[in-house]
């Protein structure tokens, strides 16, 4: 059954918690206002919400023992996530001594093609346009401006990232190797992928349940899976349809209803990439501050966390707290990203 929240009840503690944010400016604003009208009117990216992290201790991760004992059919559970997922166990604290801007929606198809056209990089793009032109003839995805733009390739990801800080005026994230492998800067102003904490926050929009409406567990009813297609483009409102289907595939973004935060698609149409090199650990115990992963990464899709569930996947791949890539034999048409860039503090 699951139970549907209302407001977030934590929002006015946590926003006691990180007033002084206030004080703090984004540097794209002041960046981008120095660039040209030119630039300021093209769609490189998603409009940009803030997300009011700083100075806030939330809990990270999930006992999914505490998940599976309590359903009523756990044993798909305990085969997917527990057995052969990657653990989001063991809860832990983690806290921000910053706040940050995140992408409202995924990033769409009409963005990167803006972003990649105006940054030069041609020869990128047309590798990824034929990655859709295929996807749509192998996976009988739609394709269009508005849908969200699907790359199995990090190394695109970082490239695209890169491309729109520079045509914003902001200090690129990303040191990108010759073999396509990348670094980040997490000091910089420039757009890179959400760190794993970032994500969790972020779609959290300050609750604490397993999805950003509600509770979790199984099976579903007929009302539940109703009440999870109001918020998610899953496999019951889109695999789950057959390939000839009107609404079979990702859908465009912004199409379900947003969380707290006026974030769309948290849960489910793309699974989204993390700035996290992917292991099967499951996390320390030790409260932390602003986790980054400083290695690495590289161009390999399945070396990288990805968040969220997509189109293809169950319930259970949606909640918050997931870290398991869920995919059918169609798991390189199951994933995009959002970016993010920190607020950095106003130099007086």
């Amino acid at each position: 059954m699951l139970f549907a929240c209302g407001g977030d009840n934590s929002s006015s503690s946590e926003e006691s918690q990180s007033s002084s944010s206030e004080e703090l400016l984004s540097s794209s604003s002041e960046e981008l206002f120095s660039s040209s009208s030119t630039e300021i009117s093209i769609n490189y990216g998603p409009n940009q919400q803030k997300i009011p992290s700083a100075a806030v201790t939330f809990s990270m991760g999930a006992n999914l023992n505490d998940i599976y004992n309590s359903a009523v059919d756990g044993a798909l559970f305990d085969n997917l996530i527990i057995q052969n997922g990657t653990l989001e166990d063991t809860v832990h604290s983690v806290t921000f001594t910053y706040d940050f801007m995140m992408d409202e929606t995924e990033v769409t198809q009409a963005q990167v093609v803006a972003t990649l056209t105006a940054a030069g990089e041609s020869d990128v793009l047309s590798s990824i346009q034929t990655s859709w032109s295929t996807s749509h003839d192998v996976a009988h995805m739609p394709s269009g401006d508005n849908y969200p733009a699907n790359i199995a390739f990090p190394y695109y990801i970082a490239l695209y990232a890169n491309a729109r800080s520079t045509l914003e005026g902001l200090t690129p994230a990303y040191t990108i190797n010759e073999d396509q492998s990348f670094t980040t800067d997490y000091s910089v102003s420039g757009y890179r992928l959400p760190t794993e904490a970032e994500w969790e926050f972020a779609a959290r929009g300050g609750t604490t349940t397993d999805f950003y409406w509600g509770a979790f567990s199984m099976p579903l009813s007929d009302t539940d899976s109703a009440l999870v297609s109001d918020y998610a483009v899953w496999k019951v409102n889109s695999n789950d349809l057959g390939t000839d289907a009107e609404g079979y595939g990702p859908h465009e973004v912004a199409t379900k209803l947003p969380n707290a935060y006026n974030l769309y698609d948290m849960s489910g149409n793309l699974s989204e990439f993390v700035n996290e090199a992917w292991d099967w650990h499951e996390y320390a115990s030790a409260a932390v501050t602003d986790p980054q992963d400083a290695s690495t990464l590289s161009n390999d899709m399945d070396a990288i966390h990805k968040r969220g569930g997509n189109w293809m996947g169950y319930a259970m791949f949606l909640r918050s707290s997931n870290r398991t890539y869920y995919y059918t034999a169609y798991k390189e048409y199951g994933v995009g990203f959002r970016l993010v860039k920190k607020v950095l503090k106003k130099v007086l």
